[in-house]
């Protein structure tokens, strides 16, 4: 068993050197929002509007379900931390989060009626913001159980012996509401409705509450699932920049080998006009793996410069002329690309008139 476990941690160290040793551009790329928020929405207040009204009686409720104490306080807050973080990555608009926190439903368990549009003005002349985003409900559920298994064990003297184990299991689960209320317009933009699973084991654990202590507490298990919800909306409503990752060709073998390498030294030191210029000329050589390839790399360098169509004509070219794999996905990928541009010159018109 020992033996095994050394030959994939030798593995694993073997395939994260091969991938870490292979050339590769970052690049951020704008990703458009799933909605289209009116053009003089520019800036966005963060509220908080679920916390539960039953007090004292929802204090006592969570006792019976096994909740601990401030799962949801802490849930709700992370929710909105990673929204807020995930907004700061958008030039699309500016977002307020002074941590207001309004009354929601008992328990939190359904959507409140919406806010009246004297309140969304009164809170919206307060922080000077163009319109509100809300959580309108949050509810968080975690149960937990072990199961027992009889494993088979060999002493030193050779002797079998068996013992009870237990494998543990939690499971967690959120539930978020949202609201994206328009000041001027007097409407809501959007209602959403969220939820998110996450399932932690332990195994082989000596006895069944030991089992169930070894996974992550529950309030730690709801922040994490809070935080997918709160990153998830914000890009449900803003385009957000994301760090993606190009990989490219530095070696090809024949006569061209010597100038390819010297490009891809070139684009490790991000001189990418420089690289462009010799992969153009291997391009045209009739040599069909150094050209494939050049291709290929044309291709990232000039997603990397911003100019996605071009990128795009390389790809296909790499593709159809040579039959190049990696070019036939990378050509999907700046489709997509070339797409979403269009959506991102509708959600960004603020930004394009100012």
């Amino acid at each position: 068993m020992k033996k095994f476990q050394v030959h994939r941690i030798s593995l694993f160290i073997v395939l994260i050197t091969i991938i870490a040793c292979k050339p590769a551009a970052h690049i951020q790329v704008l990703q458009p929002a799933q909605i289209l928020v009116p053009e003089h929405i520019n800036k966005i207040l963060l509220v908080d509007r679920s916390k539960p009204s039953g007090g004292w009686l929802r204090n006592l409720e969570s006792v019976f379900t096994g909740e601990e104490l401030n799962q949801d306080q802490t849930g709700r807050r992370n929710a909105m931390d990673a929204l807020s973080l995930a907004l700061t990555r958008t030039p699309r608009f500016q977002t307020m989060d002074p941590g207001v926190e309004l009354l929601g439903s008992r328990g939190g368990r359904s959507m409140m009626t919406p806010m009246s549009w004297y309140e969304v003005q009164d809170l919206c002349d307060k922080y000077n913001t163009d319109a509100i985003v809300a959580i309108e409900m949050f509810d968080s559920d975690v149960t937990s159980s072990s199961l027992s298994r009889t494993v088979k064990e060999k002493s030193k003297d050779g002797k079998e012996t068996t013992r009870i184990v237990y494998d543990g299991k939690k499971n967690g689960r959120v539930q978020l509401g949202w609201r994206f209320y328009d000041r001027k317009n007097k409407t809501i933009i959007d209602t959403y409705q969220d939820n998110e699973m996450d399932e932690k084991t332990s195994y082989g654990q000596a006895t069944s509450k030991a089992a169930i202590d070894y996974i992550e507490n529950s309030v730690t298990m709801v922040r994490n699932i809070a935080k997918k919800l709160g990153h998830k909306y914000g890009t449900r409503i803003a385009p957000i920049y994301i760090n993606v990752a190009r990989t490219y060709f530095k070696k090809v073998k024949g006569s061209s080998s010597e100038k390819f390498e010297e490009a891809a030294r070139y684009a490790d030191a991000k001189e990418w006009i420089r690289a462009i210029t010799i992969w153009e000329k291997i391009a045209d050589k009739n040599d069909k793996d150094a050209a494939s390839k050049a291709l290929f790399n044309l291709a990232v360098a000039y997603e990397v410069i911003g100019q996605l169509n071009q990128a795009l004509q390389f790809a296909r070219d790499s593709y159809t002329q040579y039959g190049l794999k990696s070019a036939k996905s990378y050509m999907h990928i700046l489709e997509n690309r070339v797409a979403d541009q269009e959506v991102l010159q509708r959600q960004m018109h603020e930004q394009k008139k100012s």
